[in-house]
């Protein structure tokens, strides 16, 4: 029976387990050769990159946060930082800092707002809150010195 086994039977964590068993082990010597556990538990499965790599990249890109890809993926977030690297490799890329890959979503909310977009309609196309296109085009202004105009709409009523 593996320590957690162990641990879950006696209701005690694995840590607690392993050092009643060396206590045994150490008071009872003749009992060495009949004990032999395992020390961890059954590993997770690898996560094939090439599968999700080319999946999260245009999703991360777009402003999605490794953690929400984590439960896209159903994997972690280191996963996710493998899968990415590995992606942007494919390409002879390295990977965009956090700070480069906003000043580029910060650069197409501009664009598509220079284009006539409404902030709704940008909203939409970027697949993302009014507020975080607000926030981009912020930077965006921010980053030429200028001040954001008001992109709130004009009531039309009395």
């Amino acid at each position: 029976m593996p320590y957690a086994k162990l641990a879950d039977e006696f209701d005690v964590t694995p840590p607690t387990a392993r050092a009643a068993v060396e206590y045994y082990l150490e008071t009872h010597p003749e009992a060495k050769d009949n004990v032999k556990l395992q020390c961890g538990g059954k590993r997770p499965p690898k996560f094939d990159l090439s599968k999700i790599g080319p999946e999260a990249r245009p999703l991360w890109e777009s402003g999605w946060s490794k953690l929400k890809l984590a439960g896209e993926f159903d994997c972690s977030p280191p996963t996710i930082d493998k899968a990415l690297e590995w992606s942007y490799a494919q390409d002879g890329l390295s990977m965009p800092t956090k700070e480069e890959l906003q000043k580029a979503i910060s650069v197409k909310a501009r664009k598509l707002l220079d284009e006539g977009n409404s902030l709704e309609e940008i909203s939409e196309i970027m697949d993302c809150s009014d507020v975080t296109v607000r926030r981009y085009l912020k930077m965006s202004f921010e980053a030429e010195g200028k001040t954001m105009p008001d992109l709130r709409r004009k009531s039309s009523g009395a």
